[in-house]
């Protein structure tokens, strides 16, 4: 029973159940599992490889690599000096990392993003202000605390942005919430502004009386 055949193309075939078929010049059609570096694959393209030497390899204008243990690296293999320049590098957890080997969150990229947009969602937007419960600081209070403090209440100082970073959907709704009791202190020197106007006006209209 032929399982193996060579075509006057240059062409192989292996496998029984391909036999009847014709083979690309110079290439080859495999039935089964294909085995590199292992004497039992398991899967269509079975690649085993050690060391530094990756399992895949594309070589080109740019190298390309493919390895992996428990990890999962993609990169620049050096074939001359058969070092693996990491690139991308996916964890046991499905944390994958950009310029960086130890990703602690879902992504975790080591540089500048650039991106015409990004949507955060979040829960807890910061409505409330406009609650009439709402506790709206005296400004005094505020302003006491900026003499104290350099920087806003709720929001982290720069040395604390330095040290910790910050969640960028948190840093938004505090921002907002800045800015939506920042309007009702317009609101209410607004309505002072008018008072006094008023108050003026009818001073005014006393003294062209007399």
């Amino acid at each position: 029973m032929i399982r193996f055949s060579v075509e006057s193309n240059g062409g192989a075939i292996i496998g029984e159940g391909y036999m009847d078929s014709n083979a690309p010049a110079n290439g080859a059609i495999i039935q089964g599992n294909v085995g590199i570096g292992t004497t039992q694959p398991v899967a269509k393209i079975h690649s085993k490889a050690t060391g530094n030497t990756p399992s895949f390899f594309a070589e080109g204008g740019y190298d390309f690599g493919v390895k992996g243990d428990n990890n999962i690296q993609i990169g620049h293999y050096n074939t001359a000096s058969d070092t693996f320049n990491t690139r991308i590098h996916v964890n046991t957890s499905g944390n994958v990392g950009i310029g960086t080997s130890d990703p602690q969150s879902k992504l975790a990229v080591n540089g500048t993003i650039n991106a015409k947009e990004v949507k955060v969602t979040y829960s807890g937007w910061s409505d409330y202000v406009f609650d009439e419960n709402y506790d709206l600081p005296a400004i005094e209070k505020v302003e006491s605390y900026l003499i104290a403090n350099k920087h806003l209440p709720d929001i982290p100082s720069a040395r604390e942005v330095e040290r910790k970073g910050i969640a960028v959907s948190g840093m938004l709704a505090m921002q907002m919430q800045k800015i939506e009791e920042l309007t009702l202190y317009i609101i209410e020197q607004n309505r002072k502004i008018k008072k006094l106007e008023e108050q003026m006006a009818n001073l005014t209209g006393c003294d062209d009386s007399n």
